[in-house]
Parts: structure tokens; sequence; C-alpha cells
């Protein structure tokens, strides 16, 4: 009898864990597999959240600011960014730090174009 146990991890958290596998020696191919299939899965909508976190009583009042899903602060992550592009930045962070620059109006039209695309947005008739 084998036992299995089920942690809760974030979509970019589950990216990062398939990376970090990839790097590995000797490389766990079984498991690089059945976690790529399972981020396939959640991408496409096949899987559901088993458990999503509410903000905190400070972070609903307004007085701390929310954490991201990996624990980065956005600020380090857009320092890095500003002095050396995406060159430095996982692929966890890259979302993080395109979503802030979406956000906060960071991205030149053609970049804005870009990314709405890529998140499915299109608000051209």
């Amino acid at each position: 009898m084998t036992k299995k146990y089920r942690p809760y991890f974030t979509l970019p958290e589950l990216e990062v864990i398939s990376i970090g596998l990839k790097t590995v020696t000797p490389v766990h191919v079984d498991l690089i597999r059945y976690l790529d299939k399972y981020i396939s899965d959640i991408k496409s909508g096949l899987r559901q959240e088993n458990h999503t976190l509410l903000p905190s009583m400070e972070q609903k009042l307004g007085f701390t600011e929310p954490k991201n899903d990996l624990g980065y602060s956005i600020e380090s992550l857009i320092q890095t960014y500003n002095s050396s592009g995406f060159t430095l930045l996982n692929p966890a962070q890259i979302v993080l730090v395109q979503e802030y620059r979406y956000e906060n109006d960071l991205m030149s039209s053609q970049e804005e174009i870009e990314y709405e695309k890529s998140m499915g947005i299109n608000f051209s008739s």
C-alpha cells in the first residue's frame, strides 16, 4: 500500500517546481511528465483549485500589501527588471512583473496589446 499526500501549490509555484526538476540530475522524467500534465490541465480549465486563501484582515483594510503567491517583493522584481530586463527572472517572476506593469500603466502601447493578446483579451471589434 502506498500512502499519498496532497500539498497546496499555486500555479506559479508548480511551474517553478517543474522548471527546477528539469535542472536536477538525475532527471525525474516521470515526475516532470506528471507535473507538466497537471499544469497543463490547470491552464486549460480541466482542474479546479482545491483551496483559495482569503486576504487577511490587514489586507482587507488596506494596511498591508497582499503578498504574491511566491512571496517575492514586487519592488525587488521591478528593480531587477529595470536593471536587466527579463534575463534574471524566472517564468513565475516574469508573470508577476508583466501583470504589475500592465496594471500600473508601465507598458508601451505595443506591449499592452501583446500582453492583452497573451491573456486572451481582445478589445478590437
